[in-house]
């Protein structure tokens, strides 16, 4: 190795290797693995509900890691297993709800969300915890929207503790009044999570226990999205370890995070390779190489500045008919760039659009290079770029909740129910809404747009593969906590009046059937994207696979950074292959996949225009 890099010395606990989708965090987070292993107990661990790392290492048994790809699913039944009990005697002695009518919503929201198990995963290897098989846990993380649920997660996580703590109060009360003693397994529970969550925020802050390394690369797109997640980090307490700028520098990466030790990486275009032996092979010398950005003079290092090639596009496909129309893919393949040419297509030909992202972390106005709010003027249409703000929305219903509830037992004055126990916990119901619901709340208020007229086409910028495809099935969740929400209130309507709520629930429930509707019917199209890698193309397998069971039709797949036909090696041949059959397997009548050559980036209107013509043939 050339370059001794400055997390080995002393490697923290746990070590996240974070970044934009695509920057390359999985090899990263494998080659630091990889090369951390025969000095420490070393874990590498997926928090990504898209996980690669077994599509990049291929096997690991006879490596000196151990590798975790978390399975949310399953840690959701075992967590039920051991606390669902307990779970459900603090609800039946803490509230006048009946255990089953909370119950139901509990079973709605939590936990089930990857984020949240992930937090909890993470908590078994801090100091003090029961998991000592790890000196460093390598953590390979999801995009950086979700990355930053994951830190906020101690917050989220006390907020639903302490609902749980408000129900046991009373509880608590009538212990002291009539005997019983100190406390007992519900006390045991809560303290055991309470302790968790602030172990998990002190090991954050505390850069023995906790650093970051910060994967990019030089495109414009990607710096800004760099610069927004190094400051988020340190706005969190959480000490940067190394920048790593995969794929070669340029000068202005250098003030990315200053003070921080930047490393280059040279291009290793044989991690493309299908063959896991190659790949291994790379990822074991991965360094060799890499330089400090202060040391780079070696021209082949520096990812020179591309002149704009001809955008070229293989077998070009038809604008997808549909209203909606959702892009998605893998992080880091182009997602952005091919729903602004989408959006722009549709509205030359005639069409008011609508341009909105749902990712936590939005790329539209990087990609524009203009507010988030902007409308552009194209030949007979418009387009209107929109970045919603999911979580806002979400916190407004919150706060209407819990004014309309102080109203009523203000109002009520105690006297049908039971001051202070039960105002504070009915206050709180809302605070047990599922983990995800708030982007889900984004994707219906698209809906308000789409039922009203106001633009003829949607067009949807959509968070990277693992929370798109949880996403489509949040709808069956989100409709099943507001069914759980009209149990309560019909079930003590004599108690609990709150009509403004009832019926702004039975709006969302509305919109909720109304999404379903459309995406079962087709009136919702997926167009996906992908790139010729084999871990690109194994993700996209299981987006197209997964996407047809959850009713989302796919329009077509595209594949983005192909090279010149005269330039295709036999892996990359191998690939494209592949993807044809993937998708004309079960359905001859799909559309081949067009093919975009490699160009450079692209985040000018006129550019993204060009590409949107060249992609899909014109009506006549």
């Amino acid at each position: 190795m050339s370059i001794e890099l400055p997390v080995l010395s002393d490697p923290p606990r746990l070590l996240w290797v974070v970044g934009k989708g695509g920057v390359g965090k999985t090899t990263v987070a494998s080659a630091l693995t990889l090369t951390l292993g025969p000095r420490h107990r070393t874990h590498l661990l997926s928090t990504d509900p898209a996980h690669s790392t077994g599509d990049v290492l291929a096997t690991t048994s006879s490596l000196p890691i151990s590798v975790e790809e978390i399975n949310a699913a399953e840690r959701t039944d075992t967590f039920r297993a051991v606390h669902g009990d307990v779970i459900g005697r603090i609800i039946e002695r803490g509230t006048f709800f009946a255990e089953d009518e909370v119950s139901r919503l509990l079973e709605s929201a939590f936990p089930g969300m990857d984020v949240v198990m992930a937090f909890l995963r993470l908590t078994d290897f801090l100091p003090g915890a029961g998991d000592a098989s790890a000196d460093t846990v390598v953590i390979d993380t999801a995009p950086t929207g979700h990355l930053m649920r994951l830190l906020d997660m101690p917050g989220r996580f006390r907020t639903w503790l302490d609902v749980l703590d408000q129900m046991l109060e009373k509880h608590r009360y009538l212990r002291s009044v009539f005997g019983g003693g100190g406390g007992d397994e519900m006390d045991t529970f809560l303290d055991e999570m309470y302790d968790r969550t602030d172990r998990f925020e002190r090991a954050l802050c505390d850069e023995s226990l906790s650093r970051a390394v910060v994967v990019t690369r030089a495109e414009p797109i990607v710096r800004r999205e760099t610069q927004r997640l190094c400051s988020d980090l340190a706005d969190r307490g959480v000490s940067l370890a190394m920048l790593v700028v995969n794929g070669g520098t340029r000068e202005a990466t250098r003030n990315l995070a200053p003070g921080v030790p930047c490393i280059a990486v040279p291009r290793r275009p044989e991690l493309r390779s299908p063959n896991a032996a190659t790949r291994r092979r790379v990822l074991d010398s991965f360094w060799d190489g890499a330089r400090y950005c202060a040391e780079v003079s070696d021209p082949a290092m520096l990812d020179a500045v591309e002149r704009p090639r001809a955008i070229h596009v293989e077998r070009p496909v038809a604008l997808p008919a549909s209203r909606i129309i959702m892009v998605a893919g893998k992080g880091g393949v182009g997602k952005t760039t091919f729903a602004a040419a989408t959006a722009l297509e549709a509205a030359r030909r005639g069409a008011s659009v609508l341009l909105a992202s749902t990712d936590p972390a939005h790329s539209l106005s990087d990609l524009f290079g203009s507010g988030a709010d902007d409308v552009l003027d194209v030949g007979g249409g418009s387009v209107h770029t929109m970045e919603i703000d999911a979580e806002a929305r979400f916190e407004a219903l919150r706060d209407r909740y819990a004014a309309d509830v102080r109203r009523f037992f203000d109002e009520a004055g105690g006297s049908r129910v039971d001051l202070p126990y039960d105002r504070a916990v009915t206050e709180a119901l809302m605070d047990l809404a599922p983990p995800g619901i708030d982007e889900v709340m984004g994707w219906l208020a698209i809906m308000e747009f789409v039922d009203d007229d106001t633009y003829h086409r949607c067009v949807i910028d959509t968070a990277p593969t693992g929370h798109f495809l949880q996403l489509l099935l949040m709808p069956q969740v989100f409709a099943e906590w507001i069914r759980a929400f009209f149990r309560i209130l019909r079930a003590h309507r004599d108690i609990l009046h709150l009509p403004d709520l009832t019926d702004r629930l039975v709006r969302l429930s509305k919109q909720t059937k109304a999404w379903t509707r459309r995406q079962r019917n087709g009136e919702i199209q997926c167009v996906g994207i992908a790139t010729p890698e084999p871990v690109v193309q194994a993700e996209t397998s299981r987006l197209v696979q997964q996407a047809a069971k959850a009713g989302a039709q796919i329009a077509f797949l595209a594949v983005n950074r192909v090279s010149p036909q005269a330039d295709r090696g036999p892996a990359e041949r191998d690939v494209l292959t592949s993807i044809d059959a993937m998708m004309t397997a079960d359905s001859p009548a799909q559309p081949l996949p067009p093919r975009v050559h490699r160009t450079s980036e692209l985040h000018r209107v006129d550019r993204l225009q060009t590409l949107g013509q060249r992609l899909y043939v014109d009506a006549s």
